[in-house]
């Protein structure tokens, strides 16, 4: 059973459907929930406001005051009969206060009731069975594959019947009092809530853990904060009875303070909720952790053993590093000393950090990670609705697009069950999935009395309702992404894009270029990505993951020999590996299409039907003879659809033309693509982009990779330089290990490039550690100046070192022989193949 829609009249700022508008891509269905309680009036006169949701994400989005929160709480509170805690403050029950404030249905006796309600379908056996078991009502059946709406809307004339069930969106409805409506309730898919606001401790009492797990306070020790201890000790070593062993008055009041002390501390602990919940994810249970509470401080290595366990736990099953992309060696773990469980962060640089020392961000995306895999866990055998409200408040945009992957995780049939729906709100336009527009809702605030309004189709107008909504105009350049794409014009990043979301699905996205990892830069014609190029870069800053596609005509060629610095005069700004033309991304076919410009991934066939349909809306319905016959002809497309269209757009206007609308012809293509007759057309195209997709996908990657290089080739240098900072005559062989040791971190960055250095490494790692085993502690002399040389050359070219002895051909002569860089930062990249 699935959440398919949601129905709202006269709840908080929602008030009626003032707007009007259709369903995007749903067929219109008789709304009988309209008149409800309202006999005299007719399907139009107050219509719900109707929002429809998809079958894995739904993200609201919208300005301040839109109403995204209550449309949350509206959810929950037709599931389950109360709102949500975070946003109600409390989980307040529905009731006659969520009444809308401008409605016109307020009375001066306050008997009037809001109306909200869920659209159900896609039952399954077992769904149908059960409710017909909740209902009991012999005029409905419920059926596998069936719907149904539930609209809670009481009424203070008929008390008994509190919400109203239709079937399969038809009359007659089936009233329900609430023993039905509970009954009904057990049947629907369960509510779960990702808390925004909530954080992992730095560190937590094992008995706040324990009370989440059934043990009562009699069960556990008691816990008094180390720092009341040590205070409680100092008092009670500072009295000193009288001779007739009775207490001053000055010791009985430093008594009764310490006692307050302790029994603030005792009782002073934190929730332990969510940190709780990370151990059900592990997979431990409260007895675990009840016998960890109950070891005596001599059994530490047994307890250390255990933990170290349970770390071993959180590697495998949470997998941080693949969701926090900012650091491949990110891990958490867990520490226990003296009945409390410390949380530690480490990461590339080998050190250790406490969430407190860390960003609020990262802790938070933790929390939120936390609970959708709690939720996951606890909710194997029922479908369930996870709401969220606001994410975005305390992450970054990394952050952000980590919690992408995140969502997806919790519906993508490679790593759920596919039984929940999520739906979240947010103000960001980063928790957009980029790559299915078709999840976005967009609310938005009418004027007066209108209330919140639902914008169907906000999708299309290349997201500008979306836009407007949240307040954001942003420029393009480089630094929207890490990794980007710059295309000659909107009209290909337009196509691009919206082939990506044709044929998109949570299966196949892995196919496709990732919208959400790439960014398509549009630099205004062949000539604009030297200029966009130029500006993305401050200083010596390291430019992003770039690749550039260019048609392949004569603007294209000298665009890329510019920009790869074939042409005289001009700097390499890009490798010529990552300056793409389009003939070479796109599959040839022995179609007679010559591959031209990013317009040639449509057939032939497909792009003239498109001008065929632009013709008739704009220049009316009759195509002329002579520009039909073009159209028609076989040779449309041998020299490019554009060049073909030109010379049709020519012969239609009576003139010459340069150009034609091409955005308006790509419009009518993509049209066409979702209508069925193009179907031939369709699978010709698949086939076409996706051979595109995989040649950029790899592209993107080798760039990627490149990039990954550079900054691990400039951390190696840096590394060693501030060594020898330190480091002039002499080192110590452990300072000269634990750069080694440094070093080696940052070759993962190389990869399979960083081969022979890290043969290397483990060589004179190896000699290290022979020499400290002859009881050798410093390198001084003439072996000082061989290893400073190794490090040397290491500075000077860190993908290619040797590995053997100083003594056996790599002598300090050949590594002072090794040449310096021949470029500077920007061409050093070019020193990795793709």
């Amino acid at each position: 059973m699935k959440a398919s829609k949601v129905l709202l009249r006269w709840y908080k700022s929602f008030n009626v459907n003032y707007t009007q508008y259709a369903d995007y891509g749903v067929k219109t269905v008789a709304r009988p929930w309209n008149t409800l309680l309202l006999p005299d009036a007719t399907e139009s006169d107050l219509p719900f406001i109707e929002i429809t949701l998809e079958r894995d994400v739904t993200t609201v989005v919208g300005a301040n005051e839109s109403g995204k929160s209550h449309l949350l709480s509206a959810i929950s509170k037709v599931v389950t009969g109360k709102g949500l805690e975070e946003i109600d403050r409390k989980a307040r029950s529905f009731s006659r206060t969520d009444l809308c404030h401008y409605s016109s249905i307020r009375s001066k006796n306050a008997d009037a009731w809001p109306n909200i309600g869920l659209e159900f379908s896609d039952l399954t056996a077992d769904d149908a069975t059960r409710l017909g078991a909740a209902i009991t009502n012999r005029s409905w059946q419920p059926k596998e594959g069936g719907r149904f709406t539930l609209i809670l809307a009481p009424s203070s004339k008929n008390t008994e019947d509190v919400a109203y069930l239709y079937p399969e969106n038809s009359e007659p409805f089936i009233a329900l009092d609430e023993k039905q409506l509970t009954q009904t309730r057990q049947c629907l898919p369960q509510i779960r809530f990702i808390q925004s606001k909530a954080e992992l401790s730095d560190d937590i009492h094992i008995a706040d853990v324990l009370s989440h797990f059934g043990v009562t306070s009699a069960q556990r020790r008691p816990y008094f904060p180390l720092q009341a201890l040590m205070q409680a000790v100092e008092a009670v070593m500072g009295i000193n009875p009288g001779g007739n062993n009775q207490l001053s008055n000055e010791n009985a009041e430093l008594l009764s303070s310490t006692k307050s002390l302790l029994s603030a501390g005792q009782t002073k602990l934190i929730s332990g909720k969510l940190e709780a919940e990370l151990f059900k994810v592990l997979g431990i249970d409260g007895s675990a952790i009840e016998f960890l509470a109950g070891l005596e401080d001599e059994d530490r290595s047994y307890a250390e053993s255990l933990v170290e366990t349970w770390n071993d736990e959180i590697d495998r099953i949470l997998n941080l590093s693949h969701y926090w992309q900012q650091d491949d060696q990110f891990r958490i773990r867990m520490n226990y000393k003296r009945g409390s469980i410390y949380f530690e962060i480490t990461d590339k640089t080998n050190a250790v950090y406490t969430f407190r020392e860390r960003s609020s961000g990262l802790r938070y995306f933790l929390s939120y990670y936390i609970q959708a895999k709690a939720i996951q866990l606890t909710t194997k055998d029922q479908n369930c609705i996870i709401l969220m409200d606001e994410p975005d408040s305390f992450l970054s945009i990394a952050g952000q697009r980590n919690l992408l992957a995140v969502f997806e995780s919790l519906v993508n049939a490679d790593s759920s069950l596919e039984n929940a729906q999520l739906l979240y709100t947010t103000h960001s336009p980063f928790l957009i999935n980029r790559n299915f527009p078709r999840r976005i809702r967009l609310v938005r605030k009418g004027d007066a009395e209108e209330g919140t309004q639902f914008v169907g189709a906000s999708h299309v107008r290349r997201y500008e309702p979306i836009r407007s909504a949240l307040g954001i105009d942003c420029a393009q350049t480089l630094f929207m992404g890490a990794t980007n794409v710059i295309v000659e014009g909107t009209t290909d990043q337009y196509l691009i894009c919206e082939l990506v979301r044709h044929f998109a699905t949570p299966e196949n996205i892995g196919q496709l270029i990732d919208l959400n990892a790439v960014v398509l830069t549009s630099a205004d014609g062949a000539g604009g990505p030297e200029q966009l190029l130029g500006s993305s870069q401050w200083g010596d800053e390291p430019r992003p993951a770039t690749l550039v596609l260019f048609d392949d005509d004569a603007a294209g060629h000298r665009g890329r020999d510019r920009i790869t610095g074939a042409e005289n005069g001009f700097k390499q700004l890009v490798p010529p590996e990552f300056a793409l033309l389009i003939s070479t991304v796109v599959p040839h076919e022995e179609d007679g299409q010559q591959i031209v410009s990013t317009e040639d991934l449509l057939p032939a066939r497909l792009y003239a039907d498109a001008v065929r349909r632009y013709i008739k809306r704009w220049h009316g319905d009759d195509i002329p003879q002579q520009v039909e016959s073009l159209l028609a002809s076989g040779t449309f497309g041998e020299s490019g659809v554009v060049e073909s269209t030109r010379a049709a757009f020519t012969e239609l206007l009576g003139e010459v033309t340069e150009g034609y609308d091409k955005m308006g012809v790509l419009r009518e293509a993509v049209a066409l693509l979702k209508e069925s007759t193009t179907a031939v057309h369709s699978e010709t195209l698949r086939q076409r982009f996706f051979g595109f997709c995989k040649v950029m996908r790899e592209s993107t990657e080798a760039c990627e990779h490149a990039q990954q290089v550079r900054t691990g080739k400039q951390a190696i240098k840096r590394i060693i330089r501030e060594f020898f900072i330190i480091h002039k005559e002499s080192s110590t062989l452990f300072d000269v290990g634990v750069i080694i040791n440094r070093i080696e971190r940052e070759t993962i960055l190389l990869g399979e490039d960083g081969e022979s250095l890290t043969h290397a490494l483990r060589a004179w790692r190896e000699e290290i550690q022979k020499m400290r085993a002859a009881d050798q502690q410093r390198l001084t002399g003439k072996v000082w100046i061989e290893w400073k040389q190794r490090l040397e050359a290491v500075k000077r070219d860190p993908l290619h070192v040797s590995a053997s002895p100083l003594n056996e051909g790599n002598s300090p002569e050949a590594i002072a022989s090794v040449p310096e860089s021949q470029t500077p930062i920007e061409r050093e990249v070019a020193e990795v193949k793709p």
